[in-house]
């Protein structure tokens, strides 16, 4: 004998509507990870990029990373190369950098890289100088880091994105927050 069984399925939109609260705790927490498997860690690939370029400027390379949203974050330049540069050859990656167009993405071309411009500009100020370069190396890539976590953990946490994604991923679920 065959048995039919009918399901309602529901935008996020449409589930936040029927009041389960519960059920659309399940379906938001469901969506932050697709976020932040789809988009975060993408974004945080840029982000590195963007710590790599600034890193070569200086003769540095990216030597560890540990990287989650509502984690404890990490990010390290090998700075030692640096110090192995004669003075003449850091007064030039320090005029390098200097030079570069901050208003635009002149790292990598891609937004990430202002989280560095603005890092260095809080412990450098407007011009990095010989002094303050190594404590730049040394603490301005974490400082970037721990500002870029908390814009993607602040968007993690924004409904209009939340139901944004959703709709423009169709997805759907069931009156208990399934998918």
């Amino acid at each position: 004998m065959t048995k039919t069984i009918t399901t309602t399925y529901y935008t996020f939109e449409e589930l936040q509507a029927l009041g389960n609260d519960q059920a659309t705790e399940k379906a938001k927490e469901y969506i932050q990870e697709q976020l932040t498997d789809n988009l975060v860690y993408y974004y945080f690939e840029e982000f590195k990029d963007s710590v790599k370029a600034f890193g070569e400027i200086f003769n540095c390379n990216l030597t560890d990373w540990s990287y989650a949203p509502y984690d404890r974050n990490y990010i390290m330049l090998g700075i030692e190369s640096y110090g192995d540069l004669t003075n003449e050859e850091k007064n030039d990656a320090i005029a390098e950098y200097n030079n570069l167009d901050k208003d635009n993405c002149s790292l990598t071309g891609v937004y990430t890289d202002f989280y560095i411009f603005d890092a260095v500009k809080a412990i450098a100020g407007k011009k990095l100088t010989f002094n303050d370069a190594t404590k730049v190396l040394k603490d301005a890539c974490n400082m970037a880091l721990y500002e870029f976590d908390e814009d993607e953990v602040s968007s993690l946490d924004d409904m209009e994105r939340i139901t944004d994604y959703a709709d423009a991923n169709d997805l759907y679920f069931d009156k208990d927050g399934n998918i």
